[in-house]
């Protein structure tokens, strides 16, 4: 990504003058909402090939390179005409934009394009709970997940001094604190800080102190597991969803190299920001 680029993170909602009269409805935040809302937004694609659509239960989120920034409002205004075909009503209210840009990049001496009409323009968005910031920083996020943890860390002393037995207190700090706490770390972990790296390594040594977590492994080494495994995954499995996003395989070679834990062709390391997307650092990870 070149300079900053443009997302809008819409929401919609049900129009309240249907086409026809209907009796029933799918409530909000039943497991059939996301599928039905999957199959009616099927046919709702970017009006520009360059930009890109992507969509999560019922939301859904337009990226727009800054090259083409200028194709923002024909982008919405196909989405509004797409919602009220299909008997919807795009919520401008709970819509947000947010402009990402590269820590120190020149592009931040760039005039801004004027903020979109009844959207409210961001420098934070919380996206399948991660906190995304516009430089690119998960500072956000981490505060947020630690602050969050905390509070869950009290409420264990607090059933363990009710009399809950040590090793389900164990097993109950891994299947909700320290799920959360490295919830997507294949995402966030190459961006984040050495500030933040400790904050997390701090919290986990806490937990240690409170006999909550058995210290058998750092965070590091917890976030370099959960990596080798989604891309184990994907390497393996021609239909994963992020399979496409690997390069293409290398060529055999005749010569004697050493092996490498995959057979994908290493791409060339434009920027530093590249080399923190999840891919990037996997290929690269065992090839020095």
């Amino acid at each position: 990504m070149i300079g900053p680029a443009i997302w809008i993170c819409t929401k919609y909602a049900g129009d309240t003058s249907p086409l026809l009269n209907i009796s029933a409805s799918v409530i909000q935040g039943s497991a059939i909402g996301p599928a039905s809302f999957s199959v009616t937004a099927s046919d709702l694609r970017p009006v520009h090939s360059h930009n890109d659509m992507t969509k999560f239960a019922d939301d859904v989120y337009l990226l727009i390179p800054s090259f083409y920034l200028n194709t923002t409002e024909e982008e919405l205004a196909s989405i509004e005409l797409w919602s009220n075909n299909n008997n919807l009503q795009l919520n401008k209210a709970k819509s947000r934009e947010i402009l990402f840009h590269a820590p120190r990049s020149k592009a931040l001496s760039i005039s801004p394009p004027s903020p979109l009409d009844g959207i409210i323009r961001v420098d934070t968005l919380k996206c399948l709970g991660v906190t995304l910031q516009s430089n690119f920083s998960f500072r956000e996020h981490i505060n947020d997940v630690i602050s969050n943890c905390a509070s869950n860390l009290f409420a264990l002393r607090t059933l363990r001094s009710k009399g809950l037995n040590s090793d389900v207190t164990v097993t109950v700090f891994k299947s909700t604190v320290l799920s959360k706490i490295t919830y997507a770390s294949q995402f966030w972990w190459g961006f984040v800080g050495a500030s933040e790296k400790e904050r997390l390594e701090a919290f986990l040594r806490k937990a240690t102190r409170c006999n909550f977590y058995d210290g058998s492994r750092t965070f590091a080494e917890i976030a370099d597991t959960a990596d080798t495994k989604l891309f184990n995954a994907i390497i393996i499995n021609p239909q994963h969803a992020m399979f496409p996003l690997l390069p293409p395989l290398r060529e055999q070679s005749t010569l004697k190299l050493r092996e490498r834990a995959h057979l994908f062709t290493l791409p060339s390391k434009k920027t530093q920001m590249m080399d923190k997307n999840f891919i990037i650092r996997m290929l690269y990870k065992d090839s020095y």
